[in-house]
């Protein structure tokens, strides 16, 4: 496919007509506002655990559409991520960002870290191997986090199809430390994380976290995004980030992909000509966002 017919809008009305590609005024929807008693409840099991599902937080019709964009993108031959191009896929995001200020015990910013699944039973596919977003870097001394992921659910997310898998924080022995991307300790320790299309999973960015081997089993494939969000008093983690009232030019969020699809490389790797657009575009994150220059990923 053409570099040019991606970086044109016309290509991406056509391909989900009806969706949005240039930001409006605000996103659609309320926006989710815990109360003390839900922030209390929710800091808790947090603050032990690691991770949090919080069940029936999204428009379910609205998550259905979503499924139905990353399926059509996917059936272009273009990887899931395309579909952040557009306002829809950023709006379940922002709708939880009251419970993401809670969890962070600040005001937060959103990093330019995102990516969209599509795990497929009929290949076997997997979810990405284990891992932790950052280590102790991103915890302060307490153990409070500096940065969390939010994990969204398109499709059903079972032990079948990919679901998430952690260990807690109160049993990961090397929660404390710079530790390796390993597991150690009894495979009891292990925690399957199922969840559904409304949920959303958040995690701090030192847990441990997997998507599991896919089964023929299934009843169908595993749909999911996610975004990353810090705390926008800290430094930024990678190189720069958004605040969450700034709009998103068309131009910025092909910037963000292309950020995405090369800091990602090692887990999702592309073809040559998509790895030649991410290079591309995540080249134009300075120019794209009005900057010097940018870390790399």
């Amino acid at each position: 496919m053409a570099f040019e017919q991606l970086e044109a809008e016309a290509f991406w009305r056509d391909l989900a007509p009806g969706l949005t590609i240039q930001p409006g005024s605000a996103p659609a929807g309320p926006m989710l506002q815990p109360d003390a008693a839900g922030s209390a409840e929710m800091l808790e099991v947090f603050d032990r655990e690691g991770y949090i599902r919080l069940p029936r937080t999204q428009e379910r019709e609205q998550i259905a559409r979503l499924a139905n964009l990353v399926n059509g993108v996917r059936a272009a031959s273009l990887p899931p991520v395309f579909a952040f191009v557009y306002e829809e896929m950023w709006r379940p995001f922002w709708r939880l960002g009251p419970v993401v200020d809670c969890l962070l015990r600040g005001p937060h910013a959103i990093m330019p870290d995102l990516w969209a699944w599509h795990v497929d039973p009929a290949k076997g596919e997997a979810g990405w191997e284990p891992h932790r977003d950052r280590s102790k870097f991103a915890l302060y001394p307490d153990l409070r986090p500096k940065a969390v992921s939010m994990w969204i659910p398109l499709t059903d997310a079972t032990p079948l199809n990919g679901c998430m898998y952690v260990v807690p924080k109160h049993l990961d022995q090397d929660y404390r430390e710079n530790a390796p991307n390993s597991i150690r300790g009894s495979p009891a320790d292990v925690r399957a994380v199922p969840a559904a299309p409304g949920d959303t999973l958040i995690w701090t960015q030192t847990l441990i976290h997997w998507g599991g081997r896919t089964s023929v089993m299934a009843s169908g494939p595993r749909l999911s995004m996610s975004v990353e969000f810090q705390r926008a008093d800290e430094p930024a983690f990678s190189g720069f980030f958004i605040r969450p009232a700034q709009p998103l030019t068309f131009e910025q969020k092909l910037a963000l992909i292309g950020y995405a699809i090369v800091k990602y490389k090692h887990f999702a790797p592309l073809d040559a000509e998509m790895t030649e657009f991410g290079e591309r575009w995540h080249g134009r994150v300075p120019e794209a966002f009005g900057m010097q220059r940018i870390a790399e990923p």
